[in-house]
């Protein structure tokens, strides 16, 4: 009996093991399991962050669809000029010198005409700068072109500053290059090339760039800008006043072989020999049209030279019953000028019809200047100078 009770109580013992020892293996699986499973929740996760990141970021690098227009780059000089004509449409760029109202000491019109001009017209003092500044260019111009040539012309008194001087400058400097000095330099400039199949218009081009690099590096003068479109190539210059010919900036003109300041020059001399009247109105016109803006060459307006032309004319044709000035032809300078490119006409001279009596002041020439510049018609009419007539 006893034998049989602790048989049985060891094979329950052995029993109560085996289950103990079951119990400990199937928890261990158990937590296996779960450790797997949230490895794997975590490991999904993880990839599905990464790949929503990866899509993001690859949305934001693709450029969007084009929709048939074609998109312009914010810096290409298309768009730049679209801005610039938009910020000039609503600001306008205020000059380093604006024109003022002029004042006057003169109550009525015609003297303060006359006040004006004695401001305006070149003074002596004016002369002797000019010719400062020729021999000064003409020093530095004769270290390459040792035969060169300088003149100046001043159709102002450019003691006193005015608006748009550096527009439309009152001086111009001319150097005179005989063409086979440039040709030379030009072979020392570029060698190898052609320099015989250059027109005239490039060796002048050549020549005042040469210049104006001799006379902003060695001659202390300041560059402005170019102006190689119109008829002659010139470029604008700046005086500065450290270089002693003045207390304030001269703004000037310079070309090379240049002819129009000559005739202008030539013109105006000849204009105060015969009449001192269409000089004075030569000269009121030329700032009159300086102060309003309207002879800037570069915007498409009338040079000075053209308006110089049309005071003449006006003289010669625009007062009824009297002439101030006879036909260029007649005149003794510019004749001589006139006659080596246009010939001379058959027409009879015109000096007899001339009337220096009349007693015009300027004031009231100009006032008949303004109106005959409105009402004469241009479209079939055109302003010869050099006949001195009107067309029927």
């Amino acid at each position: 009996m006893y034998n049989q009770t602790s048989q049985i109580a060891s094979t329950l013992t052995a029993d109560a093991g085996n289950i103990a020892r079951q119990s400990n293996v199937w928890s261990y699986d158990v937590d296996l399991v779960n450790l797997l499973d949230i490895s794997q929740v975590l490991i999904a996760i993880i990839c599905a962050f990464y790949f929503s990141w990866s899509r993001f970021c690859q949305t934001a690098k693709t450029p969007q669809r084009s929709t048939g227009a074609k998109r312009v780059p914010s810096d290409s000089p298309k768009q730049l000029l679209r801005n610039h004509v938009k910020d000039s449409a609503e600001t306008r760029r205020i000059t380093q010198v604006p024109v003022f109202g002029a004042t006057f000491v003169s109550k009525d019109f015609e003297s303060q005409v006359q006040e004006l001009l004695s401001q305006v017209t070149p003074t002596p003092e004016s002369e002797v700068v000019v010719k400062s500044l020729a021999q000064h260019a003409q020093n530095v111009i004769r270290e390459i072109f040792p035969n060169g040539e300088v003149v100046a012309f001043a159709s102002s008194n450019i003691v006193r500053g005015t608006a748009f001087g550096v527009a439309v400058p009152d001086v111009d400097l001319v150097a005179s290059i005989c063409p086979e000095e440039m040709v030379r330099q030009m072979q020392l400039q570029r060698p190898g090339q052609f320099v015989d199949k250059l027109c005239a218009r490039k060796l002048q081009k050549s020549a005042v760039r040469t210049c104006t690099d001799l006379l902003t590096t060695k001659g202390g003068l300041k560059f402005r800008r170019t102006f190689f479109r119109g008829e002659e190539p010139k470029v604008t210059l700046l005086v500065p006043p450290n270089l002693g010919f003045s207390v304030q900036s001269i703004p000037l003109d310079f070309s090379v072989n240049s002819v129009l300041p000559l005739h202008s020059a030539a013109l105006i001399t000849e204009c105060g020999q015969r009449e001192l009247r269409a000089k004075a109105l030569i000269i009121f016109v030329r700032r009159w049209v300086k102060d309003r803006g309207i002879c800037q060459a570069s915007m498409g307006h009338m040079p000075p030279y053209a308006w110089t032309l049309l005071c003449i004319y006006f003289c010669q044709v625009g007062i009824p019953g009297a002439r101030l000035l006879p036909a260029v032809k007649d005149f003794k300078v510019a004749a001589d000028l006139a006659n080596k490119e246009l010939p001379s006409s058959g027409a009879r001279s015109s000096n007899e019809n001339v009337s220096p009596t009349n007693q015009m002041q300027v004031g009231e020439l100009f006032q008949r200047f303004v109106i005959f510049t409105r009402d004469i018609d241009w479209s079939k009419e055109a302003a010869s100078t050099r006949i001195g007539q009107r067309a029927p």
